[in-house]
């Protein structure tokens, strides 16, 4: 037997051992203060040093700009204001830091912020060969700037030289007609920005009618089809006695077209037609009281196969209003977009 304070000193309750054992809290090592002030003063005296490299570049370029910064200076080509052009400080910040917040920034301020939708434009420009109205083209392209750009009438032949019609950031497209031996013309081009991504369908094209056809998306983005047409009245530099302007000739070459269309529309994409069709849609809704010498009853049947084969998928013509004017002709529209999802469509417009 043990009293109780003999057994508390047996068991360690009173040992000074047994309570050195306990935890302690150790507070973690720190820099002394004389340590601690000497890396803030070295850090203050790094963000000093940094403000004055910034401030002297932004008070170079304020005093002298340099000429290849100018072209951030051009109003004209911007579409889309970004933080810099909002706030017009784009001819005080230097070029690299502009790029090291945009890598990009010069495409964007040329052509806009592109992934916001794609611009598709039809043109005729009258009939002249390509290379006469190039001028005209890229001043277009300068002041439109689209993703698709197709021109009717083009009239570019197997022998001109595709270099001199070229286009930066642009790829020429022409149609099959340029390699039927008995045409060598393409009546119609598109000029396709190469900010998309796109594949030609040849298998949707002929070398008897002008159309162009293309698959097309921003990278990563659900693709498209897009057709460029041009319906021309004949061929062009045949002499064939004018057998080509004949209304069965004609109809033959529409019906050529029209199974593309179908065929396209039948996949189930989203399909969009544009381009000149030499055929007026503002007498479309009157045929019945259409005078027998109106070029549109003259075509008749086209209408006919128009309406029976593609309107039954669901298809709507956009454009409203005339298109084509002539002195001591009536206005008509023969430029059109056909789509098969409308919603899909945020304006269309036309420039006269």
């Amino acid at each position: 037997e043990m009293d109780i304070a003999t057994y508390r000193v047996r068991i360690g309750t009173f040992n000074p051992r047994a309570l050195n054992l306990k935890t302690k809290v150790t507070k973690p090592k720190r820099n002394s203060e004389k340590n601690f002030s000497f890396y803030n003063y070295l850090r203050s005296i790094l963000y000093i040093i940094l403000l004055c490299l910034i401030t002297t570049n932004v008070m170079y370029c304020a005093s002298n700009h340099s000429r290849k910064n100018q072209i951030y200076n051009v109003s004209h080509y911007t579409s889309k204001p970004n933080l810099f052009q909002q706030r017009n400080l784009n001819k005080y910040v230097p070029e690299r830091l502009i790029k090291s917040v945009d890598p990009n920034f010069e495409a964007h301020y040329k052509f806009g912020n592109r992934n916001r939708g794609i611009k598709m434009i039809h043109w005729n420009a009258g009939s002249a060969h390509l290379e006469n109205k190039f001028v005209e083209v890229e001043s277009t392209i300068r002041d439109m700037r689209p993703h698709i750009f197709g021109i009717s009438e083009a009239n570019f032949k197997k022998n001109h030289d595709i270099n001199r019609v070229q286009l930066e950031d642009y790829d020429l497209i022409t149609c099959k007609t340029l390699n039927n031996p008995n045409l060598n013309i393409s009546r119609l081009v598109v000029y396709k920005h190469r900010s998309l991504v796109a594949k030609v369908r040849y298998d949707l094209m002929s070398d008897e009618f002008s159309s162009i056809w293309l698959e097309v998306g921003f990278p990563g983005k659900k693709k498209f089809l897009v057709a460029n047409i041009y319906r021309e009245w004949q061929y062009m530099g045949q002499n064939d006695g004018g057998f080509s302007l004949t209304i069965p000739e004609q109809l033959r070459r529409w019906k050529i077209f029209l199974t593309q269309w179908e065929m396209a529309l039948a996949s189930g994409a989203e399909c969009h037609v544009m381009g000149d069709m030499n055929i007026d849609h503002l007498d479309i809704n009157r045929l019945d009281t259409l005078e027998t010498s109106s070029q549109t009853y003259k075509l008749i049947t086209l209408v006919e196969e128009l309406i029976s084969r593609i309107y039954p998928h669901g298809v709507k013509q956009c454009v409203v209003g005339a298109t084509h004017s002539w002195p001591g002709a009536t206005a008509s529209l023969i430029d059109v977009l056909y789509t098969n999802t409308t919603r899909k469509i945020t304006s269309v417009q036309t420039h006269h």
